[in-house]
């Protein structure tokens, strides 16, 4: 989903969905529309540290049954 402002200041979203040609990835070839080199940055420490404090630590633990 695309979303960006309009003059009025409204919000448009967009979805991009296609079962032919290019799909989504045809948009590159209007008006010279270029991808990110990188979408999401990771820090390698930090996620392996999120992974091992949440082991232990579950929502579902807490709830009756």
């Amino acid at each position: 989903m695309m979303s960006f402002s309009a003059p009025d200041g409204r919000t448009l979203q967009w979805v991009l969905r296609s079962q032919l040609g290019s799909g989504p990835l045809a948009l590159l070839a209007l008006r010279g529309l270029t991808l990110p080199d990188q979408i999401f940055t990771v820090d390698a420490a930090e996620s392996a540290q999120a992974l091992t404090t949440g082991l232990g630590n579950s929502d579902m633990d807490e709830m009756e049954l």
